[in-house]
């Protein structure tokens, strides 16, 4: 369960860093959420997530994987396609350091880097 997300847009790194107000699942490769996007626009988005790589030896766990899915709340401020369509295609990757049942989450996803905590509530 992830519950915050804070953003910064790669390509106006001096616009700072962005509080997005996340709540998000992920169940059995499945991940679902909501948060405020950088236009201030409720978003959804659901789709599949898989772990490519998985190092668990020791207190710290790490990762590596992505998120193909989909997405709302867009328009052509971000991009052409988003003014014509409600529902766009997004993929993620990520990687992530856990210990125990908490960890933090580094993600990347076209103009956007995504830094957001999670907690684990089955291990």
């Amino acid at each position: 369960m992830h519950v915050g997300m804070w953003t910064t847009h790669l390509r106006r790194l001096r616009g700072g860093v962005d509080a997005n107000w996340l709540m998000a699942v992920g169940w059995r490769g499945l991940y679902g959420g909501t948060f405020v996007n950088s236009f201030g626009n409720r978003s959804f988005a659901a789709g599949i997530e898989r772990s490519v790589v998985r190092a668990e030896g020791g207190a710290v766990a790490r990762g590596l994987g992505y998120r193909l899915g989909l997405v709302s709340g867009y328009d052509e401020r971000l991009l052409g396609l988003a003014g014509k369509t409600p529902v766009l295609p997004a993929l993620q990757v990520m990687g992530d350091v856990a210990m125990g049942r908490t960890g933090l989450e580094l993600a990347w996803a076209g103009k956007v880097a995504t830094m957001s905590p999670f907690m684990r509530v089955r291990h």
